[in-house]
């Protein structure tokens, strides 16, 4: 009972880190930090996170400096339970790293930080992208096969949640740069008309003018194009953008 309340808490949670929306940096440092804290009464839980993005992974997040480092140690050397995990979209399970003998340059770097067992269950994000939540524990033997399972079903939906937050940013920043080039183009094309007034010329004689003038000066024809209208009417362009 106490652990399938642990699970809802911990999934009403993930449902607040998505609905603050604070983007996908805070995002990943909450969840590695909220995962670190998911096995009460194990000491000293560390938990990275990676993400992998056209095949360059990065470590994105940790619920310490240490987590981070201890990720890096893996993706450094691209060998360990997280870059297994990723490749294989299975769980890696190391119950001492003193005694494992699958990626000893890793091992032996974690347990010269005081570290004993790992537990990387992969994120499977959209096509192409993929990432790992790796937990580190001080202790020797701390994922049983309830644990790992555990673990298992809060990264489907650390998975899910990270999802929805990536898309969420990939819609933010779309709409920006589309803000951005119609503010442009508005600039662009009220400088154009009074070119056109001031020379008595067509539309793309004055497009023409201004490319030119751009090009001489080295200046981008946005900024350019802001100066005739600042001329005329003493203000900046203004694009009435709605999304």
């Amino acid at each position: 009972m106490e652990d399938s309340l642990r699970r809802v808490e911990l999934s009403e949670r993930l449902q607040d880190l998505v609905l603050e929306n604070l983007g996908i940096t805070r995002f990943l440092e909450d969840l590695a930090v909220l995962s670190a804290g998911m096995i009460p009464g194990t000491a000293d839980l560390q938990c990275g996170i990676t993400v992998q993005r056209r095949n360059m992974p990065a470590t994105v997040a940790g619920s310490t400096i240490q987590a981070r480092i201890l990720d890096e140690i893996q993706y450094r050397s691209e060998k360990g339970p997280g870059p297994h995990a990723i490749a294989t979209g299975t769980p890696a399970v190391v119950g001492n790293v003193r005694t494992d003998r699958r990626w000893p340059e890793c091992f032996s770097s974690v347990a010269d930080r005081g570290y004993s067992s790992i537990l990387a269950v992969p994120l499977v994000l959209e096509p192409g992208d993929s990432g790992a939540l790796t937990l580190y524990a001080s202790e020797p033997g701390v994922f049983t096969p309830e644990l790992i399972s555990g673990v298992e079903d809060h990264a489907r939906q650390g998975a899910k949640a990270l999802r929805i937050t990536l898309r969420i940013a990939s819609h933010v920043s779309m709409t920006s740069n589309l803000k951005a080039a119609m503010e442009s183009c508005t600039a662009i094309d009220l400088a154009v008309g009074i070119i056109m007034a001031q020379n008595h010329c067509t539309q793309s004689e004055a497009v023409e003018i201004l490319s030119c003038a751009s090009s001489h000066r080295n200046i981008k024809l946005r900024d350019l194009a802001a100066k005739p209208i600042h001329s005329v009417s003493g203000a900046t362009a203004s694009t009435y953008f709605s999304a």
